[in-house]
């Protein structure tokens, strides 16, 4: 038997190069040193990622209350020219989700060892066209009402953005 101290470890994986990234250049950020602690906890966080094997959870949520909701204004939204749909309501409780627990909405920049809060709700909506899944964003979306995302969704899911030789991408 091999004692804890003399068992061969596992050759560490390559890190990747870290990334700089300017969240500031989309909106106000605030910045928060990593403790030391937090740093330790990362690692061992990231290594148990790495490590132990993954679950999914799954839940059903009732949803008859918000479905009456949206039947009853749907013909007010369509009057506005915008269609109220199931993921413009998840796309109000995300906002309110983020500032609530705004750690969710933060990065780490691991260059200089610091969380960095986005004070900004930039919103990225998965949309499945023709030419494959892409994830337009939606800027700024907690400064808009209901209405508002709705109609931006719509224009959204709508998108067929082209490339330089012009295929859809």
């Amino acid at each position: 038997l091999q004692s804890a101290s003399t068992k061969p470890q596992a050759a560490a994986a390559p890190k990747a190069p870290v990334e700089n990234v300017d969240f500031s250049k989309w909106g106000p950020v605030k910045k928060k040193a990593v403790s030391s602690l937090r740093q330790k906890i990362g690692q061992k966080m990231t290594e148990s990622w790495t490590t132990i094997p993954h679950v999914t959870q799954f839940e059903e949520a009732d949803i008859t209350s918000l479905m009456e909701l949206r039947k009853k204004y749907v013909a007010a939204y369509e009057k506005k020219g915008a269609k109220l749909t199931l993921t413009s309501f998840v796309l109000k409780a995300v906002v309110t989700a983020l500032k609530k627990y705004p750690v969710f909405n933060a990065s780490l920049d691991e260059a200089t060892h610091e969380v960095i809060y986005k004070e900004y709700f930039n919103l990225g909506v998965a949309v499945d066209t023709e030419a494959g899944l892409i994830v337009p964003v939606l800027k700024d979306a907690d400064k808009k009402d209901l209405v508002k995302l709705s109609i931006e969704l719509e224009a959204l899911a709508e998108l067929r953005p082209e490339g330089e030789d012009g295929i859809v991408v």
